[in-house]
């Protein structure tokens, strides 16, 4: 259907020149009427309208006739999906509401697309055509992120219509873009999420196990909001500090500073949360998760020793060699059937105390070492299996380390195959078991590459101790088809057996690469025991930390695998992962979190927390006036998304998508009126003439 307006033509640059020297002429005239009386006013006035209306043709000030029709328009429905419209449920029910019925009236008289902007945090922040409940974003700086459009949107071939909750982070510094923007529609009204907010914290990058990690965290709130509210750290919902936070009256911010100490090795993820017992609790507003990489400063280890030998006193040494060992030694043992017949105070050589090491101070170690050491003559026979217990469960329970090295006083010879210390060991022997005697070479097992230290090579061991290594146990040293070193885990720890006591041979009259093979191995030892995460089955390389709800996450798991359990913080199992060649490629759930990789009943130690960003949850102040800016700027319309169907927006949409089909230059004299207006004019030149009684 064709339709017809009419447009005035443009004037060229002497059309213009000749127009002003008219007004001139005219103004001389007016002047000249004024001080000399030559002519009324109405007459000089009529007579140079006439002038005017004989110059219309002259000065090519004529019409064009327009022919247009409309035509399927191209339109692009922005709709703005980050972490600040994600927050406000019900601004995002709005947004998605105008969006939807906007892609309606549209589709009536033009072609209509989506577009989703998700914000920062992935390599694109638009996803085309996506289904709507894919997005959910991150940090917003959508008028920046206008330049990364695709080509046939940047290029003008469609007319953008954004739909935003107005909190950009690039709106200060927002400049105007190549794509077609025809309208912005935002809230004119705030949505405030909560009274009070946790606003930012910070801590250390690193922490040093049981020593103080202090936590400096900022609320905010509204004026109305409550006046002091609770602050609380946790790892591993296991509660470590509580304090109250009171704001100074008309203040909207208040800090707090509250020192925990982690109880947990490796990467771990603390849980900070601002609580007030008048308002519900939101986790998006109030909790955050900070990711801190706890160390150990010092491995405390508690080594108990049956009875003096070379075995020994290597072992000694290495321990009071590495910088990291606090080392509490205990050797050449009075027994409890010992009777010197004198004094405790006048003795050299007090009684071993068991009771109070093996109850009391055993939580104070990580690391418990028997060498050559026989219970039963130093543990009072009625105490002995309630300590060997507590031992048992400072590994089970505690997550302690514990290694048991032979000799003439261990393993079965030390009566140990009845005790509670038999279950937790990485071998198994009969009765009292026997030595392997004779000339071994040590060697390498499967497992010495994940131990990271190779068997020492240049001289032989005299015997081995014969046990089986456990089911779970791996055997990272072997002698004689014997094995000579097991390592495995215990409920939460870690233990291992040495299972022979000719070390001291490679270390003292061995190759110095066999001195140095040893000393690694003692100290990779303790750490392993220890519990550093180095020796965990499976790693994960994250892209990143951190990720938002609904976006994308991605790293590489190792060793390969070709599946995996996601797991949450809760370490309840959330998804089957397919992971071709250990790549990890899947979508962070929708709420916050913290995730980590089973494989194979093996939990790798590295998890990645999904959250929106900090300065998302508190900085959602919209400057309307810029955005108005903005928008004038770029020649589009702004309108609230309150009442943005009443407002005109789709009559001034449908504009945009005329296409004119042909063009008439028409001159004015063609037309009959142009002719009936002259004579008009002229018969009322005549009159005013006659009126004033000019000849």
């Amino acid at each position: 259907m064709l339709e017809r307006s009419w447009e005035f033509g443009s004037p060229t640059v002497w059309q213009w020149l000749l127009l002003t020297f008219g007004l001139l002429v005219a103004c001389i005239c007016l002047w000249l009427d004024r001080r000399h009386k030559l002519l009324g006013a109405l007459t000089l006035t009529v007579r140079l309208g006439i002038l005017a209306w004989l110059a219309l043709p002259f000065l090519g000030l004529a019409m064009w006739q327009v022919q247009w029709e409309p035509q399927p328009g191209k339109f692009a429905i922005l709709v703005d999906q980050s972490a600040s419209v994600q927050l406000r449920p019900n601004t995002n029910s709005a947004i998605r509401r105008a969006a939807d019925q906007l892609r309606q009236d549209l589709s009536e008289f033009a072609t209509v697309s989506e577009i989703f902007y998700v914000g920062r945090g992935v390599t694109e922040p638009w996803l085309y055509g996506a289904d709507s409940s894919a997005a959910a974003g991150g940090p917003t700086q959508l008028l920046t992120d206008l330049t990364r459009l695709a080509a046939d949107v940047a290029d003008g071939s469609q007319s953008l219509i954004l739909l935003t909750d107005g909190a950009d982070h690039g709106l200060a510094d927002a400049k105007a873009v190549t794509a077609n923007v025809a309208a912005v529609i935002l809230p004119e009204l705030d949505d405030d999420p909560s009274p009070i907010l946790l606003a930012d914290v910070e801590t250390d990058a690193y922490a040093l196990i049981r020593s103080p990690l202090r936590f400096t965290v900022l609320l905010k709130r509204t004026p109305s909001g409550p006046s002091r509210a609770e602050v609380a750290v946790a790892n591993a919902d296991i509660g470590l500090g509580v304090t109250q936070v009171v704001f100074a009256p008309g203040m909207l911010t208040a800090t707090a500073q509250l020192d925990v100490l982690p109880t947990l090795e490796g990467r771990q993820v603390f849980t900070v949360s601002v609580k007030h017992h008048e308002l519900p609790f939101t986790a998006e507003f109030h909790e955050t998760r900070v990711s801190v990489r706890v160390i150990r400063d010092r491995i405390r280890i508690l080594h108990v020793v049956g009875r003096p030998s070379w075995e020994t006193r290597l072992l000694r040494e290495n321990l009071r060699r590495d910088p990291v060992v606090d080392l509490v030694s205990f050797q050449i043992l009075r027994t409890v059937k010992d009777n010197p017949k004198a004094r405790d105070v006048e003795l050299s050589l007090i009684p071993f105390p068991t009771k109070e090491l093996f109850s009391v101070e055993l939580p104070k170690f990580d690391v418990v070492m028997f060498q050559n050491f026989d219970y039963a003559s130093y543990f009072d026979a009625n105490l002995a299996n309630m300590l060997l217990t507590n031992l048992r469960n400072f590994v089970v329970n505690d997550g302690g380390g514990f290694v048991m090295t032979a000799g003439d006083l261990s393993f079965g010879y030390g009566n140990y195959h009845y005790t509670p210390l038999r279950d937790i060991l990485p071998v198994d022997w009969r009765g009292l078991g026997q030595w392997t005697v004779g000339e071994f070479a040590l060697s390498d097992t499967r497992w010495a590459e994940w131990f990271g230290v190779p068997a020492p090579e240049s001289r032989v061991i005299k015997r081995v101790y014969q046990t089986v290594p456990g089911a779970k146990s791996r055997t990272i040293w072997q002698s004689g088809g014997l094995p000579a070193f097991v390592v495995g885990t215990a409920g939460q720890g870690r233990t291992a057996a040495v299972l022979t006591d000719d070390l001291w041979r490679l270390a003292y009259a061995g190759s110095p690469s066999d001195r140095a093979a040893i000393a690694s191995f003692w100290s990779r030892l303790i750490r392993y025991l220890a519990g550093d995460p180095e020796f965990e089955d499976r790693h994960v390389q994250w892209q990143s930390l951190a990720a938002m709800p609904g976006l994308p996450v991605r790293g590489t798991l190792q060793p390969a695998t070709d599946t995996a359990i996601l797991l949450d913080e809760n370490g309840d199992a959330i998804a089957d992962l397919v992971t071709p060649g250990g790549k990890l490629d899947f979508r962070a759930p929708d709420r916050q979190t913290a995730l980590r990789i089973q494989t194979m009943q093996t939990v790798a130690p590295e998890p990645v927390i999904v959250q929106y960003p900090l300065p998302e949850r508190t900085n959602l102040a919209v400057d309307r006036t810029a955005w108005q800016n903005w928008a004038k700027a770029q020649r589009a319309d702004l309108v609230w998304l309150e009442d943005w169907h009443e407002s005109g927006l789709l009559e001034r949409l449908k504009r945009h998508s005329q296409r004119v089909v042909h063009r008439d230059f028409v001159p004015v004299q063609e037309f009959w009126w142009y002719w009936v207006a002259l004579a008009l004019m002229l018969c009322a030149e005549v009159a005013t003439r006659r009126l004033l009684g000019a000849a």
